[in-house]
């Protein structure tokens, strides 16, 4: 945008106000003088242009950048004033932090490369281009915090890079059909709430990475550390490796590695809680099914027998506690057809008659 007396003085330009997009010599940072905030803002999927839930922020003091999810910070880069900081290997990043502002900007190694960094889903992804390729090649899909969300595993070498741990599903599926990750995942909508031993196990996600925050439990083997992490529901999963890790909440950051690694590592594991669905809770739930079908058989037969004693009760009526009334077909059928007569002669007498009305 320029203005139209002066049409070299710049009003306004994209490249100075970036929104999910990082390019070479742009500035990220704060301005300390207009207040002003320079931050990549994602879209929530790429079909969606609502802002998502993360950002990507400079701190004022200008040492690190900031991984926002939901207002909640995360630290993923501090180069503690190194101003030739290598990201991928591919660029150098130059910080300044003067009374004006704190800003960091990069620019490629090879000088005639095209790159550009995009904040996608909590995942700051890299792309590389060249005046030879006319498309952009994307690096380092599973390298920053919370790429994928909660409960699921980021794979750099297959497509889609995102999938839920067994035993969950998209929390928001719509958003995953459009490459939307960033909600995670969530335990699968028939999953039973932990509140004993007998309906939770630990499941092993092996060959993965994962985050280091967690805490510590002193114990002395896997099986210490798996039966005092089945005893606390709170604890949703746990690594040991000589020492007990454990996590609460919603686990992140857990990257799929490649074979070339694994190969040369012994059993890289994260156990998961999961509802149980092995044979004994089954049989659990089947017995808790049967019961719940015999008591309703039971009150439903009450309920009929209930029902046609009252009916039977219904075939005759005391009126005014001396006369009782009998129905036509009743009376009918016990005289065989009015050929007998019935009780005492002398005080009952019926006899075969006619009336104007349909009688029953």
């Amino acid at each position: 945008m320029r203005d139209e007396s002066d049409s070299s003085a710049v009003l306004w330009q994209s490249f100075d106000h970036p929104t999910d997009t990082w390019l070479p010599g742009a500035k990220l940072g704060y301005n300390k003088l207009t207040k002003e905030k320079l931050i990549l803002t994602p879209w929530r999927n790429p079909q969606n242009p609502v802002l998502g839930i993360f950002s990507l922020e400079i701190e004022q003091a200008g040492s690190r950048v900031f991984l926002f999810r939901n207002g909640s910070a995360i630290s993923i880069w501090d180069w503690q004033g190194d101003n030739h900081y290598c990201f991928y290997c591919q660029v150098n990043l130059n910080s300044v932090v003067n009374e004006n502002e704190s800003s960091l900007t990069y620019v490629p190694i090879d000088p005639y490369s095209f790159v550009r960094y995009k904040l996608l889903n909590g995942l700051l992804k890299f792309y590389n281009g060249s005046e030879t390729i006319d498309t952009w090649g994307a690096l380092g899909q599973c390298t920053n915090d919370v790429s994928c969300g909660a409960f699921s595993i980021c794979d750099s070498q297959n497509l889609p890079h995102c999938r839920c741990l067994e035993g969950f599903e998209p929390k928001i599926p719509e958003d995953w059909e459009f490459g939307g990750y960033s909600y995670g995942c969530e335990e699968n909508s028939f999953a039973v709430q932990c509140s004993d031993v007998g309906n939770h196990k630990f499941l092993g996600v092996p060959d993965v990475s994962y985050s280091q925050n967690s805490e510590s439990l002193k114990v002395k083997s896997i099986e210490e550390c798996r039966l005092a992490c089945s005893r606390d529901c709170s604890i949703s999963a746990f690594a040991y490796n000589n020492d007990c890790m454990i996590w609460k909440g919603d686990v992140f950051d857990l990257y799929q590695l490649p074979y070339s690694v694994t190969k040369l590592m012994d059993g890289i594991k994260i156990h998961i809680r999961v509802a149980d669905s092995t044979d004994k809770v089954k049989r659990k739930t089947t017995w808790i099914a049967i019961g719940v079908f015999a008591g309703f058989l039971s009150i439903s037969t009450i309920l009929i027998a209930f029902f046609k004693r009252n009916r039977s009760k219904g075939t005759s009526a005391v009126v005014q506690d001396s006369l009782v009334l009998f129905k036509y077909r009743d009376l009918r059928k016990a005289t065989e057809n009015f050929s007998k007569n019935l009780g005492n002669e002398v005080l009952v007498l019926f006899s075969k008659g006619f009336c104007p009305i349909q009688l029953p």
